[in-house]
């Protein structure tokens, strides 16, 4: 393989891990009908899950960027998508909204 070959995967990998999490936040915002009517809630408030999410990602991005620039961004990016993946499981599993939001946070 040449280095350009062996230089695409990593980056090819880290980019699908930056994609996943930003589904993750922004997805919500594809099955808000399915979920108001699921959690007996207006669509405004589930709308607001996705807004919450926004808000948290949007002032936590540039502190977390600061706060880990010493660490290894492969190491990192694979913390946050088990972080990630832990969270949809748990946000799954929430009985109420205001559980759904926590996690959302």
């Amino acid at each position: 393989m040449s280095k350009k070959q062996t230089d695409f995967l990593p980056r090819f990998v880290l980019m699908l891990g930056n994609f996943i999490i930003g589904v993750a936040i922004i997805g919500l915002a594809g099955m808000l009908v399915d979920l108001a009517q699921g959690l007996d809630i207006t669509i405004q408030h589930a709308g607001f899950l996705v807004t919450a999410g926004a808000i948290v990602l949007c002032i936590g991005s540039p502190l977390m960027v600061w706060a880990t620039s010493h660490f290894d961004r492969r190491l990192l990016l694979a913390g946050a998508l088990v972080m990630v993946a832990l969270d949809h499981l748990l946000s799954a599993l929430a009985p109420s909204y205001a559980g759904l939001l926590v996690l959302r946070v």
